[in-house]
Formats: structure tokens, C-alpha cells, sequence
């Protein structure tokens, strides 16, 4: 069992550090007495193994696999269901559903006739809506047991960051609006932003030569073709192309400058 104290570390709000580290086969373990437990209809029984299995996960000490992940997400779809909070339970329930499309309730577990498995069953296999994430300036995103820095927007999500060797540096239970867990990341590279700048100021030579040309073209005085609308129409175009280079210089240097100094890149 837990002790308390492990309960009370891996639970703190300000994240203090767990005094024991778990292995995913000990989560496995938890989730298992909670799926028993709800089974025989033992309802304390299952709220203590579901609390167990909700309290242990901030202080794993291996990586979660997509199937493991689907299974915490069930195990906390139903403690909330028994609870009354139907919304959270569909929220982890919709988690469940992409982790692990290929899993089929027991009949045992769930009747098919049950709100929430039949809710469940309905619910998408492939991922609706998603937000970016920052890449870790060391390790690896894992979003229920995946690599990925697309976080789910409309579903709960196994949140872990890893490093090198795969050891989690930390490891959340996130719902939708739940604040983002602190780690350090990356800035985003600079190299897209340079790439723009350069591009921005070639086009900027370019305009600047076509107004180069319109200007001689309405000065040219062998050109005796050039009647007042056609010289006008040189004049016009010549503007055009002296504003237009002179807002493709400007963006091309906002870009340059984007792309060296950190703080407009942030």
C-alpha cells in the first residue's frame, strides 16, 4: 500500500517531490484491483484502489504505454461516473476511446446497455482538435504514452515529459483548461524566420528595380510613342513598385530582427 506521506507528496499542489518512484507494472496493479473491485460491486474496494491508482501516477518511474494510458483513463472515466460527475467521465472516457481504439469493454465490466459504454462506443477513435506544444529543451513529450507536442483540446491526456533515457521527469493527469505543467523548452528556431527576412528583401531588390524601370521608361526621351496616359501609367507604376519595395524591406528587416534577438522570438 501507499503510505500516506507518498499520498500527500504526489498530491501537493506546488508538485513536491514523491518520496517513492513507481513502476507502470505497480499502476498496472492498482488499475486491476479497481476494474475487480468494480466487477464484485465492492464499492469501497474500488473507490481505495481508483485513489491509489490516481495519486501514484504523478510519482511513476517508467514511461506509459498508449495501452496502459487508455487503462488509467477508463479506471478514472468510471470513478468519476460513480461519483456524478458524468462530464469528467466522458472527458477521460473520450481519452480511453483514441489511446486505445482497438478495446472492448467486458460485459462484466460494463453492461453493453450502460450509459457510458454505449456513450463511449460512439465516441471518436482519431484525435478532433488539438493545440501545439513548445519541444523540451532536453527529452521527450509523451501524451498518453505517445510522442507528440499535439496536445488534445476536448479530451483528458496522460501528460509525461522523459528524458533521454526514458526515466519521467514528471507525469500529469491533464483535463481540458487544466493549466500546462512547467518545463523547459526550446525557443522556436530562428531559421524559419531568417529564411523570410532574406526572401522579404530579395523581393524588396526586385520591386525596387521594376520602379527603377518604370521611372527611366517614363524619362526616356527617344521614346516618342509615350503619349500623357502612357507616361502617367509609367509614373503609377513606378510609386506602385517604390511602396511596395519599401514594405517588403521593412517586413524583411522586422523578420531579421525576429531572428536574432530571443526575445522576439519567444
Amino acid at each position: 500500500m501507499l503510505t500516506a506521506f507518498a499520498l500527500l507528496a504526489a498530491w501537493s499542489p506546488a508538485e513536491a517531490a514523491c518520496t517513492t518512484s513507481y513502476a507502470p507494472a505497480e499502476l498496472e496493479q492498482r488499475l486491476g484491483a479497481a476494474e475487480a473491485a468494480y466487477v464484485a460491486l465492492d464499492v469501497d474496494a474500488f473507490r481505495a484502489a481508483a485513489e491509489e491508482a490516481r495519486l501514484l501516477l504523478p510519482c511513476l518511474g517508467g514511461a506509459l504505454a498508449p495501452s496502459v494510458a487508455a487503462r488509467v483513463h477508463r479506471v478514472e472515466g468510471l470513478r468519476l461516473y460513480a461519483g456524478g460527475d458524468e462530464a469528467g467521465a466522458r472527458l477521460s472516457m473520450a481519452a480511453a476511446r483514441v489511446a486505445d481504439p482497438a478495446y472492448r469493454f467486458p460485459d462484466d465490466l460494463l453492461d453493453p446497455a450502460h450509459a457510458l459504454r454505449v456513450a463511449y462506443e460512439a465516441m471518436p477513435t482519431v484525435e478532433v482538435a488539438t493545440r501545439p506544444l513548445a519541444r523540451p529543451r532536453s527529452g521527450t513529450l509523451l501524451l498518453d504514452g505517445l510522442e507528440s507536442r499535439q496536445l488534445p483540446d476536448e479530451r483528458a491526456t496522460v501528460f509525461q515529459v522523459i528524458d533521454e533515457a526514458r526515466a519521467p521527469l514528471s507525469t500529469s493527469y491533464l483535463r481540458p483548461g487544466d493549466p500546462l505543467p512547467a518545463y523547459a523548452h526550446r525557443p522556436p528556431s530562428q531559421v524559419p524566420l531568417l529564411v523570410g527576412a532574406g526572401v522579404a528583401v530579395l523581393g524588396a531588390g526586385v520591386l525596387y528595380g521594376l520602379a527603377w524601370s518604370a521611372h527611366d521608361a517614363a524619362l526616356d526621351p527617344t521614346d516618342t510613342s509615350l503619349d500623357a496616359t502612357g507616361l502617367e501609367g509609367l509614373q503609377a507604376q513606378a510609386l506602385a513598385f517604390t511602396v511596395a519595395s519599401g514594405g517588403a524591406l521593412a517586413l524583411g528587416v522586422g523578420l531579421g530582427v525576429g531572428g536574432v534577438l530571443p526575445e522576439f522570438r519567444r
